[in-house]
């Protein structure tokens, strides 16, 4: 039974190191895509864009969804931006679509409140991911691994050093 509860710890420490490293290299390669450090991609307004606006339901608080589609170099891409505000109804032909010359997919929305939303979203995983990595890392380096596998194999609470 120590060996499967041993097994198990091991395991689930790997990978949530795993994980957690994975989010934040993710987290920091979509950031600098979305140009928050530095002006590394170049991003041009799309061809034929197509916008719906509707309200998101999914929250307390009254907010809108802008959905959008557009197309580069003859493909079509669909995006949505998420934004706290009622007032956009009537400004919507300032809404500007950019897109991203080398991976056309990703989009980012001017004219709308929180333009820089993805980059903030990114930032905040950024953080999210890191704390949960030097948790991790923490555990794994610094925690009594006998006492906790004994305290779930065995039962007993004293550590062995």
């Amino acid at each position: 039974m120590e060996s499967v509860i041993r097994f198990i710890y091991k395991l689930a420490l790997y990978a949530g190191l795993f994980v957690c490293g994975s989010a934040f290299l993710f987290s920091i390669i979509m950031y600098v895509m979305y140009n928050g450090i530095g002006n590394v991609f170049k991003y041009v307004p799309a061809d034929n864009c197509s916008y719906i606006l509707e309200n998101d339901t999914a929250v307390k608080r009254p907010s809108m969804v802008l959905k959008y589609q557009y197309r580069f170099r003859n493909q079509t891409y669909n995006g949505e931006h998420s934004f706290f505000s009622e007032d956009m109804r009537e400004s919507l032909d300032s809404v500007t679509v950019y897109c991203n010359t080398v991976i056309p997919s990703l989009s980012m929305v001017k004219g709308v409140p929180n333009s820089v939303y993805k980059q903030r979203h990114y930032l905040v995983h950024i953080c999210i991911s890191f704390l949960g990595f030097l948790f991790t890392f923490l555990i794994w380096r610094f925690a009594d691994h006998d006492k906790w596998i004994g305290v779930y194999a065995r039962g007993e609470y004293k550590s062995k050093k």
